[in-house]
Order: C-alpha cells, then structure tokens, then sequence
C-alpha cells in the first residue's frame, strides 16, 4: 500500500514539475516532452504498487487500458483529424484561375510538369484566397541521412509553396537543388543547415535578425493577399545544460522577431514538445500549431523507428506555427511515398488559408 503511495505521488510530482517548472535538467527535459507518454510511468508505479496489495491490481489495469485509449485516441489528442489532400489542392487552384481566366476573357501562356499532374506551377499562380501549403522536413545531416532524391519525390507529390528544410548538409543541398523540380522554386534562402524554398515572390530576406550559424531563416514573401513573413527554424537540442541554455536563447530570439499585426509562420524542428515551456511561452505570442487544428492523434514527428531503433516516434519536435491571420485547412504527418526517406524526423505537410 505504501509503495502504491509513493509511486503515485511520484508519479504526479514529476508531470506537474516537468510541466510548471522552468528547464533545469535535460533528463526532465525529455520527461516533458513524452507527455502524454509520462502517463505510463505513472501507471507503472501502480504495477508495483499493486504486487503488495491485490486490489490495485485492478487499478493499475484500468489506469493502463486509460492511459492506451488517451494515446491512441484523435478525439482527444490532436484537432479534428482533415488529412492533406493533394489532388483536392490542385483542383481548387485550376478552379480558381479558370475563375479568373473567365473574367479576363482571354488565357496567356502556361508552362507545366508531368510530375504534378500537367498543373502550372508559375511562382505568381496564387490567386487573392487560395490557400499556402507548407512542407517542413528535418533531413538529417549524417552520413546515411535523409536521400535527397526520395524527398525531392515525396516533396512533388505535396506540391508545396514553400518548403523548410532542417540539417540539409552540402551534398544534400547539391543533389537536392540540382534537380529541375527546384525550378519550381526560384526563391531561396538559407545556410548549409536550415534552408527556406519558396515560389511564392521574396521581397525581403529579415534572416539577419537570427543567428549566424544557421538555425533561423526569415523572409518577407508575397502571399495571396499581400506580405508574409515565413521563417524557418532548428532550435539547439537540449541534450546536455550547456545546450539546453543555447535551447532557450533560441526561442528568446523567435519570440524577439515576433510581431502580431504581422501575418507570420514559423516552421521547422523546434526541439521542443508542447509540454516544454519556453515553446508554449511561443504559443503565448498569438501563434497556433496546425496539430492543434487539423492533426491526427499524437502527430509525433521523432524518432522514427528504421533510423533510431526507437518501436514509434515519441515526441512531436516537428511544427508549422501561424498567426491569427490564417486558418489551418489540413495536415499530413509523415511521408507519401513507400520508400523510406532516410531521416529521423517525419516530414509535416500543412495547407493554410488567408483569412
């Protein structure tokens, strides 16, 4: 019965502190970020509670069979589950500029690729309304990271208008951007880690207001129904105190960037749940996370299990965040094609629409 106590009170005192207290250890840290996951801990303190006293077996059963219906659950966890729609995208848009074709009267030239369907695919085929689909990918820098090939394949089925890249190492970078479907994506901005393609019209690069080392990329985009900042962003990963000092520094800095009269997304791998405070102190700044809106159950972005040797992914590191000038339509989490893509983060395609 004792043992019951104490492991729930624990249990309880671990999740309030991992959630109300400030960063002071990266193991408390990584605690935070698997909730709700640090329900199961909880539920185990009940297990061994209950060896010493029968009737908490019972209990500690029902406490796990909870616990595994919260984790699986798009009710609860997530918003209301709209998955990402390619096809349905494109259609819209050729409805939209047939639209207008049919107020102007006349149709000018159109160029086209075979690897979206025959679409236009012109850095100005945004009409006033049509909505923003966003690719966000870490990539993996490593020696058998992310195959630049596989993303390029995957990338062209979202068929995106602005893609965020994490850890894009050199011959990534060199494969990736050699191929003729960048074209698309004349727009480009970043460093040899965190990289910004866009065909959406640059008409400002405010990267200058980041860090010289490349975890933060800023521009200033012509969108559907004017300027919009999107910025890019690889936050530190707090795996030791020194790092997870840098870890806050670098949300001081986005939050610095932010201004609310602004349409503003942010995207990118925040190395951050949102159980961790300084990503909700973000949140607090006027942004929703598309997950919250549209996503599916827990949306956990890392690590995914052929890369890491991890069973499934038990944190969503992965965002893309907006302001109140835009609404979430849909989301994917995860690849489209078959093929692994080589990276330990799942990629993130978000559609967004103007208000």
């Amino acid at each position: 019965m004792a043992m019951l106590a104490w492991g729930v009170i624990a249990g309880v005192v671990v999740v309030l502190a991992a959630w109300f207290a400030p960063p002071i250890h990266p193991i408390l840290l990584a605690l935070t970020g698997m909730l709700p996951f640090a329900l199961l801990p909880l539920s185990a303190a009940i297990v061994i509670g209950g060896l010493t006293w029968r009737p908490a077996v019972l209990t500690a059963a029902s406490v796990v069979a909870i616990s595994t219906l919260m984790l699986s659950s798009t009710a609860m966890i997530g918003g209301s589950c709209v998955a990402f729609d390619a096809d349905r995208v494109a259609r819209g848009r050729v409805g939209a500029r047939q639209g207008a074709v049919d107020d102007v009267g006349s149709v000018g030239p159109s160029g086209s690729d075979t690897r979206n369907g025959g679409v236009d695919d012109r850095a100005s085929d945004h009409d006033r309304g049509s909505s923003i689909v966003i690719y966000q990918a870490n990539v993996l820098w490593a020696d058998h990271g992310g195959d630049p090939l596989l993303y390029l394949n995957d990338i062209a089925l979202a068929n995106p208008d602005v893609i965020g890249l994490q850890e894009a190492g050199p011959e990534f970078v060199s494969v990736f951007e050699s191929d003729e479907m960048l074209d698309r994506y004349p727009f480009r901005l970043g460093t040899s880690k965190t990289r910004l393609y866009s065909r959406l019209p640059l008409i400002e690069d405010r990267s200058a207001a980041g860090d010289a080392i490349g975890f933060y990329v800023s521009a200033l985009l012509e969108g559907p129904t004017g300027p919009m900042e999107v910025t890019v962003v690889h936050t530190r990963a707090p795996t030791t105190v020194s790092s997870m000092q840098r870890w806050e520094e670098h949300f001081k800095r986005i939050r610095n960037s932010v201004e609310r009269s602004e349409p503003r997304i942010i995207l990118g791998d925040f190395n951050a749940s949102s159980s961790h405070r300084p990503f909700r102190q973000l949140m607090g700044e006027g942004f929703t996370d598309a997950h919250d809106r549209v996503g599916c159950g827990l949306g956990s972005t890392w690590p995914i299990a052929h890369v890491a040797k991890f069973p499934v992914p038990i944190m969503r590191l992965d965002h893309v965040l907006y302001n109140d000038a835009f609404e979430a339509v849909s989301m994917r989490t995860g690849r489209a094609i078959d093929e692994p893509l080589g990276s330990d983060h799942h990629p993130l395609v978000v559609e967004l629409r103007p208000r």
